[in-house]
């Protein structure tokens, strides 16, 4: 990308707001139109100024807002708002609460081997993931890198990501299609909200499949291991968080697919549980 003048700079800087909120993956919180939400951030706007609520982070403008939404720096930012096609993007009516774009597999970002130490380091000394696993997962196309060293989660034609600064930090992009599953021959199949989820019920409970559905609400992906937990004998457990949302979408979850069983983590989720093991 050639130079840009400091009034194309401005131009990029005042793009509208809620556009970029819809390209970034959040979709209008169907109650406030001034909202936009995904699994961890809550961002209202007010003309050029945006919050996120959740995070208590906020900034003037879509420079500021795709560098906290991507966890890149200034130049990444411009570059990425340069170069995304606005009239392929729509924001959805309030009513509806979804994003539609005709250019949704842009969302997903590249893998780049060059920063998967970064993604090794994140795993393993602040998420307490074994070594082994790591690779294996990297080894499969289930974990990569992204440009940003963001530790980038598969799930088809989508990703969850969580950044790998000391910041904590996380998004989905793209079309989430497939979960991150974890097979194994074992009797139950454990649905967790987050990979490191997985990757952490997995570590604590050998031997017992797992997979994560990135959130609580995605019933499609729950249809999708239910036939899968059928085909392979397999009863199909609800290990949601340890909290009132966990709770609520596993009552619905449960209810839905016939799910008698609920098993919880000690403290909030299964990552801090293995953390305070560790």
């Amino acid at each position: 990308m050639s130079a840009l003048s400091k009034n194309q700079i401005a131009e990029i800087r005042n793009l509208n707001l809620e556009v970029i909120l819809s390209s970034l993956g959040l979709t209008r919180d169907p109650n406030d139109k001034r909202q936009f939400k995904d699994n961890d951030s809550r961002i209202s706007f007010n003309g050029f100024k945006w919050y996120d609520h959740p995070n208590e982070v906020g900034g003037g403008g879509a420079i500021d807002l795709v560098m906290h939404c991507k966890q890149c720096d200034f130049t990444q930012a411009v570059k990425y708002l340069a170069g995304i096609d606005l009239s392929n993007i729509t924001v959805s009516s309030v009513n509806d609460g979804t994003v539609r774009s005709n250019n949704q597999q842009s969302f997903k970002p590249e893998p780049n081997i060059e920063h998967l130490n970064a993604v090794r380091h994140y795993l393993t000394n602040t998420r307490k993931i074994d070594s082994k696993m790591i690779e294996w997962c990297i080894k499969t196309g289930r974990v990569y890198a992204d440009d940003v060293k963001n530790c980038c989660f598969n799930y088809g034609d989508g990703v969850e990501l969580k950044g790998t600064s000391s910041k904590k930090w996380g998004r989905c992009y793209g079309k989430i299609t497939k979960p991150f599953l974890i097979p194994a021959r074992s009797a139950q199949l454990v649905v967790v909200e987050s990979a490191i989820d997985a990757l952490s019920f997995r570590q604590l409970f050998n031997g017992v499949a797992v997979a994560s559905i990135a959130g609580a609400t995605r019933y499609g992906l729950v249809n999708y291991l239910y036939e899968y937990a059928q085909k392979n004998k397999q009863t199909l457990v609800c290990g949601f968080d340890n909290d009132s949302a966990g709770d609520e979408s596993a009552h619905g979850i449960r209810k839905k697919y016939n799910i008698l069983q609920r098993v919880r983590p000690n403290l909030k989720d299964w990552n801090e549980d293995l953390k305070e093991k560790a």
